[in-house]
């Protein structure tokens, strides 16, 4: 049933299909975007502050966040507690990313862990599990 109810937000919403990607970490940022591009259905665009991620994050209309948290100025969670204060915003599922994450916020907040170094194949898996 929620694989359903995911389709149809999908459907509802066809001018998005981007998972925004913020990384201040050029390189990983661009794996992770060509993997994306490459290997799924959906449209990557990543940015490397929070500030840009802010601004654009209604332009990019994401089906899914994948937030590093060591950011410069704010961290992820911080981040992703701006996002989602938006209403339209607030259901944008999220992945948090970093070698060291602060578990028991992510539990708080319901978001999903995903620990560097990530293998790819486990991020296209978590990438289809939360959007499908």
């Amino acid at each position: 049933m929620q694989e359903h109810s995911a389709t149809n937000y999908q459907a509802e919403n066809v001018t998005s299909n981007n998972i925004l990607v913020v990384e201040d970490d050029v390189a990983i940022a661009q794996i992770i975007t060509l993997t994306i591009d490459e290997e799924t259905t959906f449209r990557s665009r990543f940015v490397t502050t929070p500030c840009e991620a802010l601004s654009i994050v209604n332009e990019v209309r994401p089906v899914l966040l994948l937030i590093d948290y060591q950011l410069p100025g704010m961290n992820g969670l911080q981040l992703y507690d701006e996002i989602s204060a938006q209403e339209h915003l607030r259901n944008i599922p999220a992945v948090m990313i970093s070698a060291n994450l602060p578990w028991p916020e992510l539990r708080k907040r319901r978001l999903i862990g995903l620990e560097k170094p990530f293998d790819l194949d486990d991020l296209l898996e978590l990438i289809e599990k939360m959007v499908h």
